[in-house]
């Protein structure tokens, strides 16, 4: 229950961020995720094509690429993470990642499409929704791909003019 409590609140807090928006080195901020996620015995790999600047607020960002790696671990084994021009970025994972028709529903709050009820196999719902949250916030896009290896999350962001 204290779980499901943090997440919520998370997401209550997330919906109505008020951290400002600086200029962020977002391979860097992805560096941080990976190292994390890493720290934790976690497999993730980052390959930066081209750095990329962006105005973004940095906790939130954090956040939502976190759920989204973390996704990639825990269902496809490990993630790799690649930073592409015009802030691009492309998470890979190995598992059969979400069904087309099952996208819309996934990122809702507070929906599962793991169907036990055991922690251990899946979160509180929330992971997807508050990524997409936190990305749309940015003026972003999230978007769900099968590829030859697995699964492909591509999140497309604003890119910085200055």
């Amino acid at each position: 229950m204290t779980v499901i409590l943090d997440e919520s609140l998370s997401f209550a807090r997330d919906l109505t961020a008020t951290e400002p928006m600086t200029l962020l080195d977002l391979g860097s901020l992805l560096q941080v995720v990976v190292d994390d996620v890493c720290d934790v015995g976690g497999q993730a790999e980052l390959v930066i094509e081209q750095p990329v600047k962006i105005f973004g607020q940095a906790v939130a960002l954090r956040r939502a690429f976190a759920n989204l790696i973390d996704n990639a671990v825990d269902y496809g084994e490990s993630a790799r993470v690649v930073l592409k021009a015009d802030a691009v970025i492309e998470i890979h994972d190995k598992g059969p990642g979400i069904a087309p028709e099952d996208v819309e529903k996934a990122l809702a709050p507070f929906v599962r499409l793991e169907s036990s009820r055991n922690r251990e196999t899946g979160g509180t719902g929330l992971g997807l929704a508050i990524a997409n949250t936190v990305i749309s916030r940015h003026g972003g896009t999230l978007t769900f791909s099968r590829s030859a290896d697995g699964f492909v999350v591509m999140v497309t962001l604003l890119p910085s003019t200055s």
